[in-house]
């Protein structure tokens, strides 16, 4: 090597423990299982990753990791491939202890029939997971049992690289491993789940997880991605759910935010579930279960141009508004129901007068409501002699508000309680503040 004058070189040998140092052939016939769990136990002691060179490593016992500060680093084509019964990759500490700063890059799992789950986490938190592929197992691709902090970088539960022997029946499966131990504060980008015999991606006990790009699709048995009733603030961003044999997404959770996706299938928010919100996205058919309340649905473009993609609202206190079928090219009817109903409400104007002002009576749905010009009723309901009094007081000092045939119209834009709407296409927003008084 020529140098430049007065620059130095310095040559540092590869960190870590090579599972080839330690006897391992990586020719996909040999056992290397003593090879590498020789490997395993230096990189161990000396903190260092465990590094798998290219080649096939084929080992007969699941590899179980039960340390901390432990990274498998494998080289582009390396293949761990496992011969053995029961759980290939495990990260594991006893209860109540914990590992942390554990993980994997660039390796490829490879399964056979006895094998059950791809990779385990078990109580293990600060985890990295960058460009893994799992294969050929049968239970999950990968699991979390209270997994706290962790990255995921294109994992891959697929079967379009080469076909499969064995079909996972999920591609990730994020759970607890006891109350009040869930699977918190994780991100996955881009991940890919394909040909699982059941749901794609499975949030049974998750909080605080976002998901962004990536797809769950020709799931054969089950859904896209299903959201449990002990999941909360899950968000998914830029998703593709197609093709998968129960439909695209079926959500119990609790706050959980749905942007830009693709749904081709049904979009479920089954029984239970509250706060959900899908936005922004091309849905085929979203259904409010008895007994989801308190979700929105706004702002979608159907993706089926057949005109079957209405919501279906069985339902209570979930919003409807600014959804665009391009099946019959025209914004379908919309409505936005509050919190409470039957309902009483206290309109904040600026004038004090309004303060004394309530309206007791149903709130009904905005898509059935009257319209006379740019009014749209939002409110149905009597006052009092006293009330309607106030009532008019308020109108005089704030114009934007009307009284008509029993009705209360809001002009859009003009007071701090009003809806947004177009008379040729019924778009609709809520904006502003309002108070419900019991």
């Amino acid at each position: 090597m020529r140098l430049a004058a007065g620059v130095l070189a310095i040559v540092l040998p590869l960190c870590g423990a090579d599972v080839r140092t330690f006897g391992a052939i990586g020719d996909g016939v040999a056992d290397d299982s003593a090879a590498i769990s020789a490997a395993m136990a230096d990189a161990v002691a000396a903190r260092g990753p465990l590094r798998i060179p290219q080649g096939t490593y084929r080992f007969t016992s699941g590899l179980t990791f039960g340390s901390s500060h432990l990274y498998v680093v494998c080289e582009p084509g390396a293949i761990l491939q496992f011969a053995g019964v029961g759980a290939v990759v495990t990260f594991s500490a006893e209860a109540p202890h914990t590992l942390n700063n554990v993980g994997m890059e660039n390796c490829a799992i490879e399964g056979n029939a006895a094998a059950t789950d791809g990779i385990v986490l078990h109580r293990a938190h600060h985890v990295m997971f960058r460009n893994v592929s799992v294969r050929n197992v049968s239970g999950a691709c990968l699991r979390t049992q209270f997994s706290v902090a962790g990255t995921y970088t294109n994992f891959r539960c697929s079967n379009g690289e080469a076909p499969l022997t064995v079909h996972a029946s999920s591609g990730i499966v994020l759970g607890e491993d006891g109350p009040g131990e869930q699977t918190t504060a994780s991100t996955f980008l881009t991940p890919i789940v394909e040909g699982v015999t059941g749901n794609g991606i499975v949030l049974d006990s998750a909080a605080n997880i976002v998901f962004t790009g990536g797809t769950s699709e020709n799931n054969h048995g089950g859904w896209g991605m299903t959201v449990g009733p002990r999941s909360a603030n899950i968000t998914v961003i830029g998703m593709d759910f197609e093709d998968n044999a129960a439909g695209s997404v079926e959500s119990f959770g609790t706050e959980t935010l749905f942007v830009n996706v693709l749904a081709a299938g049904a979009f479920r928010v089954g029984s239970g579930a509250r706060g959900n919100t899908i936005a922004n996205s091309r849905v085929h058919q979203v259904i409010f279960d008895p007994g989801a309340y308190n979700n929105v649905m706004r702002e979608n473009d159907y993706a089926i141009e057949d005109g079957k993609a209405e919501p279906v609202d069985h339902g209570a206190n979930n919003s409807v508004f600014g959804n665009y079928n391009a099946g019959t090219q025209r914004y379908a009817a919309g409505y936005i129901r509050f919190p409470v109903t039957p309902a009483s409400a206290l309109l904040a104007a600026a004038d004090p007068r309004a303060a004394a002002l309530r309206l007791t009576g149903e709130w009904m749905d905005i898509s059935n409501a009257a319209v006379t010009g740019e009014w749209r009723a939002v409110f149905i309901g009597s006052w009092s002699a006293a009330e309607a009094q106030a009532l008019t007081e308020v109108t005089a000092a704030a114009p934007a508000l009307a009284v008509a045939a029993g009705a209360v119209y809001f002009r859009r834009d003009e007071t701090t309680l009003r809806v947004q709407a177009r008379t040729d296409a019924p778009a609709v927003q809520f904006t502003g503040a309002f108070a419900i008084v019991p």
